[in-house]
């Protein structure tokens, strides 16, 4: 697989994140994600390694989520993807 390829997928799958999120239902799971990951909590617990590992993973899936969200794709894949939905 080269580069071109990779980019495309990686492309399609940003698409895929914000077309699955961008719906009433999306953004309620979103908020309840965001609430569980503990991404507002400006203090994760030290002291227990597990539980601190644990929290922290929590949260990195979360700005893994919202990271996919936040990417503009560029308007060619968009175009792309829509045509491909009809």
């Amino acid at each position: 697989m080269d580069n071109e390829q990779k980019q495309a997928i990686q492309k399609q799958l940003v698409l895929d994140y914000q077309t699955t999120f961008d719906s009433e239902y999306g953004r309620r799971v979103l908020d309840d994600l965001q609430k569980w990951s503990g991404f507002n909590d400006r203090i994760i617990p030290m002291g227990v390694p597990d539980v601190t590992a644990f929290d922290l993973g929590r949260r990195d899936m979360f700005l893994h989520i919202k990271d996919k969200l936040d990417y503009k794709v560029d308007k060619e894949v968009q175009e792309t993807a829509e045509s491909e939905t009809e």
